[in-house]
């Protein structure tokens, strides 16, 4: 069944998103950058959230101008993170290609609503036993969507977790870009308790996501 083919090809798209989050300024568009992936792949991201390059933080802004505005086509992961003044995490995205991912938009287009519904299922179950393997909770499930982004059709799906320490919960969303050979998949999580300020940013930085 086509939704068991896509949840086996997915599950190696995991990324968990660990940690707590913080309070973000006001923001428009262009307080954001956009960052080059590789394989044609873009996406918007807040100028002052950060990447650790050469184990220093420094801001997408410096990054990008050290970077020349491009990231080598070999680069498999981007990370980026917002902090509060304690240093803490309170958002977080990352992004992850997966050259082997079989499936193609074609086939994507073809997803039924019962595909959808089993493949919701798989991939809750994937989700929560990985969490469960590091001592984390999830908490909720809230579904996953058929979303076009730009003339792609991606899979997007929320959770909500427990962090390590237990104090707080993190809302995680992924977004996987089914386009063999040039499957991705982005995770953005943020601090549930802030989710009034960072929610905004989530939805701009998703429906920034482009590729040729």
């Amino acid at each position: 069944m086509w939704s068991c083919r896509v949840g086996v090809a997915i599950a190696t798209f995991l990324l968990v998103v660990l940690g707590g989050l913080a309070t973000v300024p006001g923001w428009c568009a262009s307080n954001f950058i956009r960052i080059p992936l590789g394989k044609g792949a873009s996406i918007e991201v807040p100028r002052n959230w950060v990447v650790f390059s050469n184990k220093k933080l420094i801001t997408l802004d410096a990054f990008v101008e050290a970077k020349g505005y491009k990231l080598t086509e070999s680069s498999l992961t981007f990370a980026a993170s917002l902090y509060d003044d304690k240093k803490k995490t309170i958002a977080l995205i990352n992004v992850r290609f997966y050259p082997d991912n079989p499936i193609t938009q074609a086939e994507v287009r073809q997803v039924t609503s019962n595909d959808l519904r089993e493949l919701d299922v798989e991939l809750k179950k994937i989700i929560s036993t990985s969490l469960n393997t590091m001592g984390i909770r999830m908490e909720n499930w809230f579904g996953t969507k058929m979303q076009n982004i730009n003339g792609l059709y991606v899979l997007v799906h929320e959770h909500q977790q427990n962090n390590f320490s237990g104090d707080d919960l993190t809302r995680v969303r992924g977004i996987r870009v089914l386009r063999s050979p040039r499957s991705f998949t982005v995770t953005i999580s943020h601090r549930e308790r802030e989710a009034v300020i960072l929610l905004p940013i989530v939805e701009y930085i998703t429906k920034s996501l482009r590729q040729d």
